[in-house]
């Protein structure tokens, strides 16, 4: 099990605690109507989309420890009534970054200032689906990782944060775009020169270069991200603003450049091929909603 998946179901379990807690229940010692109202606990919380990953945290923890989580029929009929009474709970997908917007973002940077050069390595190889939001927590990215090759092109090996038990490390590569704002290699050489030489190769690439070695947060980039963006715009879009933003926005370009879902799922590094066919559907309903009013307009 990735660490990801570790604190993923540890922040699940830790919801069943506080519903325990509420309820007066041993949370090791549970009852099917115990599970019950745990279920309706989290629930009211969060999204009933994410109850059955809840549930299954839930299940992994009890297996872990020898012993079986409680599900009957009582909690099935259960659960398929919340998901009727929620049924107007919707997931609220990340605005998807357009590529002329990435590189409006890209053209304000300053390109002698460190967290700019930070900042904008960190978008492309985001929008490009080398890195996950995940993939940033823990400084998984290494300056070794990275292999600059003589004709201008760049491989990075991925070492996932998420499902590194189905993938394992990948290789990434970007060819160099001269003259392009979107040229990946060019902004690795740019962070790159902002460090001394003997700077040792299995330190993080995203790490500040003063003080102790410590590393940018995925936190420092998003609150970056909605910063840059209304100083690019104005305002930040109408639907949320996230890291996932980039990665919905790489999506976005490669359907409309006919890319299959086989494809996609491929390089977004989907597990199961659902996943990505729900991903897809919701880019290409809002670029059909926007060529609608484009020609209308």
């Amino acid at each position: 099990m990735s660490p990801a998946t570790q604190r993923k179901y540890a922040s699940e379990f830790k919801v069943l605690l506080n519903a325990c807690s509420a309820g007066g229940m041993d949370p090791w010692n549970l009852s099917e109507p115990d599970l019950v109202f745990a279920s309706l606990f989290y629930v009211l919380s969060r999204s009933v989309h994410s109850l059955p990953g809840f549930l299954s945290a839930c299940a992994k923890c009890y297996e872990d420890a020898g012993l079986r989580l409680p599900r009957g029929d009582m909690l099935t009929s259960f659960c398929h009534g919340l998901s009727r009474l929620f049924s107007c709970d919707q997931i609220k997908s990340s605005y998807a970054l357009l590529k002329p917007e990435l590189v409006k973002i890209l053209a304000n940077l300053d390109q002698s200032s460190f967290s700019d050069v930070v900042f904008g390595a960190w978008l492309l190889l985001s929008f490009l689906f080398c890195l996950r939001p995940q993939d940033s927590r823990g400084s998984n990215l290494r300056w070794s990782d990275i292999s600059f090759f003589p004709q201008g092109g760049v491989q990075v090996i991925i070492r996932p944060g998420k499902g590194i038990g189905h993938h394992g490390k990948i290789p990434f590569s970007a060819p160099s775009c001269a003259g392009a704002w979107t040229n990946l290699p060019a902004w690795l050489r740019l962070l790159q020169a902002f460090f001394p030489p003997s700077y040792p190769l299995d330190r993080p690439v995203f790490a500040r270069r003063l003080g102790r070695v410590s590393s940018f947060s995925s936190e420092w980039f998003v609150q970056r991200l909605r910063t840059k963006y209304v100083a690019a715009f104005g305002q930040l879009p109408s639907s949320k603003l996230s890291a996932y933003s980039l990665r919905r926005g790489g999506a976005t370009l490669l359907a409309e450049m006919g890319a299959s879902n086989l494809e996609l799922r491929k390089h977004l590094r989907h597990k199961n091929f659902e996943t990505t066919i729900q991903y897809v559907a919701s880019l290409e309903s809002r670029s059909r909603r926007e060529e609608l009013t484009r020609r209308a307009m």
